[in-house]
């Protein structure tokens, strides 16, 4: 009798802890498939900005990037991004070009590509702070008779629509895919090539 009453317990406790043990394993995996996809999300936005950044800064080249480089961004960006395992059809790319114009302002244009999504740069403040960095570095190549270097910044921006693994987005206060961001910045250095 003793028996079947500690086996009835056991099975009663199985009971109560089973559904927190599944939810934790569901958890678990899901937060690694979720990781994996931020991990693959920025590697995609570095292999983007690391192509934007070889075109040679200066006036002459500003229509080249707008029309042969941003372009080739958004490809890199989605074939680094497949290659990850991430579904294209959630990606969203920004690519944000920050110059100083004739009048010697500071100036951008931004690029949209795929899922839509609001810049999360505040662009206009990063071309100011920019505008002081380059001074700065142009000081010091002066200082060591070196050309100064035209103050050009990229910025590009990658958001993901993440899905769960289950298709529960609905379930819960999470609501929906999780978007994931990434965003690198870089100088335009460039090296004289623009392709590979």
């Amino acid at each position: 009798m003793r028996e079947r009453q500690e086996r009835g317990q056991s099975m009663l406790e199985l009971a109560l802890v089973l559904p927190f043990l599944i939810l934790l394993l569901v958890g678990t995996v899901e937060a690694g498939f979720a990781l994996r996809d931020y991990l693959m999300t920025q590697s995609a936005n570095r292999e983007g900005v690391r192509f934007a950044v070889r075109t040679p800064p200066g006036e002459e080249y500003r229509d080249h990037f707008r029309e042969e480089v941003v372009p080739e961004v958004f490809s890199r960006v989605l074939s680094a991004a497949e290659e990850g395992g991430l579904r294209p059809e959630s990606i969203g790319v920004i690519v944000s070009y920050i110059y100083v114009d004739e009048d010697d302002d500071p100036a951008f244009e931004q690029f949209f590509f795929g899922v839509t999504h609001n810049s999360r740069v505040d662009v206009a403040t990063l071309a100011d702070e920019n505008a002081d960095r380059a001074a700065q570095i142009n000081a010091v190549r002066e200082a060591n008779n070196m050309e100064p270097l035209p103050n050009e910044l990229v910025v590009v921006e990658v958001f993901y629509d993440h899905h769960s693994l289950w298709f529960y987005d609905f379930i819960g206060p999470l609501g929906g895919p999780w978007t994931m961001y990434t965003q690198s910045s870089m100088r335009l250095v460039g090296t004289g090539r623009t392709s590979e």
